[in-house]
């Protein structure tokens, strides 16, 4: 094992991959961030604040200035985390050793830019972290380390976007021994499942199914890709709600006790979190906002 610190190249702007640049630096390697230029006024906001000294900024990943930097200061290893641009062939091969992504589930399954979301809706119990060399074809390299954790029950998408950051370390403590030795038992992903991000169409609740599965969608949406459905002639996006064992038609909702309740095939669910484009509200707040009323009920529609 060489006793020497590593160079190391880091293409994010997240929280993980924040992470990942800080357990290397306290280990005492050189670490340089790649951040695009035009998230320079976000950087205080993301905590890369106290890194100032380890970043540098980019117009574009085509910027003759990132070929140049990589080739002027050649890094051992390139790591993309959370980061949703392509690398070129040109720049991951200015790595001396390798490069790597780390990608947010148990490869191969749930490739693509925002998989926590189709882990929730698909009921999965387990996910996890997947270390992946660096190609140009999305989320597709020989893998080099997993970390596996439980999907708790209540999960939401982000829920469980914590849960993954705060994997980091433990799946840094596996995969640095072979960064330092500079050898890698790699494992070649099988089959080929892409999920894009979620679309309108992919959120959109079908009041007709069951309770547990509007429910599901519900905690898979949120925040980042929230489920929504007409309301009375207006579209809002729902972050939160529970399952009843009050019965009301499908598509139909009723407020009883200052709660909204909508009907699906089986149990009315609960709403607690709503969004309309004015913002955020609870439950209460949307009827008092809106001048609901106790009592009052209808079609969703």
């Amino acid at each position: 094992m060489t006793s020497k610190g590593h160079r190391y190249v880091i293409f994010t702007l997240s929280e993980s991959g924040k992470r990942i640049g800080k357990y290397l630096i306290s280990k005492g390697h050189s670490v340089t961030f790649f951040i695009s230029s035009s998230d320079i006024q976000t950087i205080d906001e993301l905590g890369f604040g106290t890194l100032k000294d380890h970043l540098f900024f980019y117009h574009s990943l085509s910027d003759s200035r990132v070929i140049s930097a990589l080739n002027d200061a050649p890094p051992d290893y390139i790591l993309s985390a959370t980061f949703n641009q392509k690398l070129s062939q040109s720049i991951i091969n200015t790595a001396r050793i390798n490069a790597f992504n780390f990608h947010p589930s148990l490869l191969p399954k749930y490739r693509g830019p925002y998989p926590q979301f189709y882990v929730i809706k698909n009921g999965d119990t387990h996910t996890g972290l997947s270390v992946h060399t660096l190609t140009e074809k999305w989320d597709s390299g020989d893998i080099v380390a997993q970390l596996s954790f439980e999907v708790r029950p209540t999960e939401t998408a982000s829920s469980l976007n914590i849960q993954t950051e705060n994997g980091i370390p433990h799946l840094m403590d596996q995969l640095y021994p072979k960064l330092q030795s500079e050898t890698f038992d790699t494992t070649p992903q099988t089959g080929s499942d892409y999920y894009p991000r979620p679309s309108m169409a992919d959120t959109k609740i079908n009041w007709s199914q069951s309770a547990i599965t509007c429910e599901t969608l519900i905690r898979a949406g949120n925040c980042f890709y929230p489920a929504h459905t007409n309301f009375k002639g207006t579209t809002i996006k729902i972050h939160e709600s529970r399952i009843t064992t009050q019965s009301i038609s499908s598509g139909h909702f009723k407020i009883d006790g200052h709660q909204l309740l909508i009907g699906t095939a089986d149990h009315a669910l609960a709403i607690e979190c709503i969004e309309t484009r004015y913002g955020l509200y609870s439950t209460q707040q949307f009827l008092s906002k809106f001048n609901f009323s106790d009592g009052q009920s209808g079609s969703l529609n």
